[in-house]
Order: structure tokens, then C-alpha cells, then sequence
């Protein structure tokens, strides 16, 4: 091959030069040699990398502003169609699984909570909740053509079900919960709590007197008994999962929710979920022995036994 350097000199035959310049060559026919097909004029064509996972999103980016419908996410779109809301209106809160939005329609202002891609979910040993959850055909059925439909993978599919399932199971028994409305895809639609001016604060967020924080923390329990005597554990029961509005607690976040009897880790979740209250209202000025709170919710709920087997 022509060997020259910058200086346009011819570079002698048994040069070290001429022996680089050889090695590159070679190694250059090598690359080129089984370039893409597709590679234009020969140039190389960079490898498509798979398309990033969907995580939080604006409202405005959430509008199909290029085609026939009116919300990109199919979810949003079938409930939209649906005549659920016309619009959405702002972003409520938003975390590393789902992101709230508030939209407005017929029906007023309702809470969109969208999940994220699956790809990017977080939540960790999310087994334990699963353990002795019902997976009866009827419900599996309806799991699949959810997941069918709007082409959401089948185990984040059945972690969005429950989510709904669980909060229509508690509304229905009397817990103090957003009332259900409906699910498509990865999107839960339910009541919102708060007015057009300012949306409910979480407890922990929520600047409370003393004596409004400790009738907050009463509050809270009084939902967890609650709770126990519908069945369930909440797996995840803070002063972060609780909403503060109209000078009531409101509990939010159920996917992770587990049945009594059913969840051989029950037990061990409602212990964990009394003594997390426990410490988040610490920054509130409520101080409170975990072990006699569980007892005391425990005796409270009715169920036999005690709350450690």
C-alpha cells in the first residue's frame, strides 16, 4: 500500500514507520470488512441501542400532540375515551415507581396514578408481599387481558390489579382510602383529596401542632385496626403513606398489601408497619413504644391470639 507520512516523504520499505503503518492497515480492512449492510457509502453505522425505560413524565409530555389520540400511554387513552376526564392538570407527587396526575372531567377532579415502566421499578423484595396471594382463573384471566390489551408485562400487570383490588376491598370495608374508580395498563384512576387551590399533604410533610399531630397519630391506628379487621396488613404504613385532609388520616399505596392467614409473613409486616408509624411521627413530636402500640391495635382489632403467634 501507499505508506506516507504528513510530509507527503515516501517512508522506506523496512522503516519502523512502514511496519505501523502496515499493522493499522490490516486492522482497518479487518473492521471494515464485515461492515453492516446498511452502512451508507461504506461509513459505519452506530448499533441501535434498546429504547429507555419510561420513567416519570411530565403532564405535557404525557399528550400526543402528533396523532389521532389524545394521550400516548393507552391507559390514559382508554379511560380518557371512557369518559373518566377530558384533561390531565398538573403533576401531584412522583417517586421512583409511579407518578400521580391530577385530571379533571365530568366527574371532577380524580387522581391518575401512572407506573412506570417495569424495567425501572424499585420496589425490593416485593416476593414477600406476593406470598399467599389468590391466583384463582377468574382473576388471572382478567390479569392477562389487562396485560394483552395495553401491552403491559404480565408481573407488573398483576402488581397494579392488586393495587386496586386491595384499595376497592378496603374502601368497601369501611377504611378511610381514595374510592376506586377503574385500572388500565399501568394506570389506577381514583378519588383525589384535595379542592382546586392545594392537594392533600402527606402526614410526614404536613406542618401539624402538637396536639393535632398526636389526634393524627390516633387517627392512624384507628385505620390500621381497621385494616386488620378487614384482612389485610398494609406492608408499608407510615407517616409517608398517609394523607392528611379535612383533619382526617387517609391511607394511600396498597400493592404491596397482605392478607391475614393467607401471607405467611403477615405477622411480621404488621410488626414492622406499627413500629415505621412509630418512628415517622417522631419528627412530628409524637413519641410512642412500638410494642405497646401493637398491643394495643392488636387487642383493639378483635383477632384472636396475639400479635406474635
Amino acid at each position: 500500500h501507499p505508506a506516507f507520512i504528513e510530509n507527503r516523504q515516501p517512508v522506506p520499505q523496512n522503516s519502523p514507520q512502514n511496519l505501523y503503518l502496515t499493522l493499522e492497515y490490516a486492522s482497518f480492512e479487518r473492521m471494515t470488512k464485515n461492515k453492516p449492510s446498511d452502512a451508507p457509502d461504506g461509513r459505519f453505522t452506530q448499533r441501535k441501542r434498546p429504547p429507555k425505560p419510561q420513567g416519570r413524565r411530565t403532564a405535557a409530555q404525557l399528550s400526543n400532540t402528533s396523532g389521532p389520540t389524545a394521550f400516548e400511554d393507552k391507559g390514559l387513552e382508554y379511560l380518557h375515551q371512557a369518559g373518566h376526564f377530558d384533561e390531565i392538570s398538573f403533576e401531584l407527587r412522583s417517586g421512583k415507581e409511579a407518578t400521580v396526575y391530577v385530571v379533571d372531567g365530568p366527574k371532577g377532579l380524580l387522581a391518575a396514578k401512572l407506573y412506570a415502566d417495569s424495567r425501572v421499578r424499585t420496589f425490593t423484595q416485593d416476593g414477600m408481599y406476593k406470598e399467599g396471594r389468590e391466583t384463582s382463573d377468574a382473576r388471572m384471566q382478567k390479569v392477562r387481558q389487562n396485560a394483552r390489551k395495553f401491552g403491559v408485562p404480565l408481573e407488573q400487570a398483576r402488581w397494579i390489579y392488586e393495587e386496586f383490588w386491595q384499595m376497592e376491598h378496603l374502601f368497601l370495608a369501611g377504611v378511610r382510602v381514595p374510592q376506586p374508580v377503574e385500572h388500565a395498563g399501568r394506570v389506577v384512576l381514583m378519588g383525589y383529596l384535595g379542592d382546586e387551590d392545594e392537594a392533600a399533604p402527606r402526614v410526614s410533610d404536613a406542618r401539624l401542632e402538637w396536639k393535632v399531630a398526636e389526634g393524627a397519630f390516633e387517627g392512624a391506628l384507628e385505620q390500621l385496626v381497621l385494616m386488620l379487621q378487614a384482612g389485610r396488613v398494609h406492608g408499608d404504613f407510615s407517616a409517608f403513606n398517609l394523607l392528611w385532609w379535612e383533619d382526617k388520616v387517609w391511607v394511600i399505596d396498597f400493592p404491596q398489601v397482605a392478607e391475614i392467614g393467607k401471607n405467611p409473613a403477615w405477622r411480621t409486616l404488621l410488626e414492622r408497619d406499627v413500629q415505621n408509624l412509630c418512628t415517622s411521627f417522631v419528627k412530628l413530636g409524637v413519641r410512642k413504644d412500638p410494642d405497646k402500640v401493637l398491643e394495643d391495635v392488636w387487642k383493639r382489632s378483635g383477632l384472636p391470639g396475639n400479635a406474635r403467634g
